[in-house]
């Protein structure tokens, strides 16, 4: 992330959450940027612990990789629970009916474009989408990771031809498998972000265009980190990692978030 866009999610969270929180997301970008990767996710872990993991016996890693259908992943995080809102926030367990009435990922704008865009073969500029980004462009100056022009705009189209070819001949791969400077410089995975409800719903956070190539291709699985958990999720997470799978609950036997805790 550039300091341009670390500083803007800072403004952000500093208008929307106020001082303490932006003390603290200033905190975590200098310790961040000072500690060496594998200090890092140490760090990560202890905190995950502290804050969550200690309250319950079933794990709470926050770097296990998930690998899940891309279809059974239908809902979009509308509004992002508070607590779980950034995207290095790992295995956060919150309450609350966050994980309610979302709507379906499939209704997403960016899903839209990617969607008429390689299934329907629209050109970029004949989308729905562009006429938006023409309009944000022209109210805010910026629109869509940090485009600034329609030149930038076709830019931005020409990279996701790459990754899309990419996930057809290749699939999704993990950050390490990739390799990725993301992983290697700062410490933390840049899979698919995902949010898990009450009943063990998989909802979108992050990663909305390689989820919707992803979905659009037919891939089977795809790695994702698991960012928040609903407490409720948890606690039968709980009760299966000390009980077993209960009677009735056989239906939930091959649920990616369950293969860790399962006997």
């Amino acid at each position: 992330m550039s300091i341009l866009n670390h500083l803007t999610r800072g403004f952000e969270i500093l208008r929307k959450e106020g001082a303490v929180e932006f003390s603290k997301a200033s905190t975590r970008f200098v310790l961040e940027g000072t500690m060496p990767p594998e200090v890092w996710r140490q760090y990560v872990k202890v905190r995950v612990w502290a804050k969550y993991g200690r309250h319950y016996d079933a794990p709470l890693d926050p770097f296990r990789v998930l690998w899940v259908d891309p279809n059974e992943v239908t809902y979009h995080q509308v509004p992002k629970p508070a607590g779980g809102y950034s995207n290095r926030h790992y295995a956060v367990v919150l309450c609350g009916n966050w994980d309610k009435e979302l709507p379906r990922f499939e209704e997403h704008f960016i899903y839209q474009f990617i969607y008429n865009r390689y299934e329907r073969r629209i050109p970029a500029e004949n989308t729905d989408f562009f006429e938006l980004f023409e309009e944000k462009l022209s109210e805010q100056g910026t629109f869509w990771n940090g485009c600034e022009s329609v030149e930038d705009f076709h830019k931005r189209c020409e990279y996701l031809d790459g990754l899309f070819k990419d996930i057809r001949e290749n699939g999704i791969r993990t950050t390490e498998q990739l390799g990725s400077e993301a992983l290697r410089s700062r410490g933390y995975p840049d899979n698919i972000h995902i949010n898990i409800g009450r009943n063990g719903e998989l909802i979108y956070l992050n990663g909305r265009h390689r989820l919707s190539m992803a979905k659009i291709l037919d891939i089977e699985a795809i790695p994702v980190n698991v960012m928040v958990r609903h407490k409720e999720w948890q606690e039968l997470r709980d009760g299966i990692y000390n009980n077993g799978l209960a009677e009735g609950r056989e239906s939930l036997r091959d649920h990616p978030d369950l293969q860790d805790v399962l006997d």
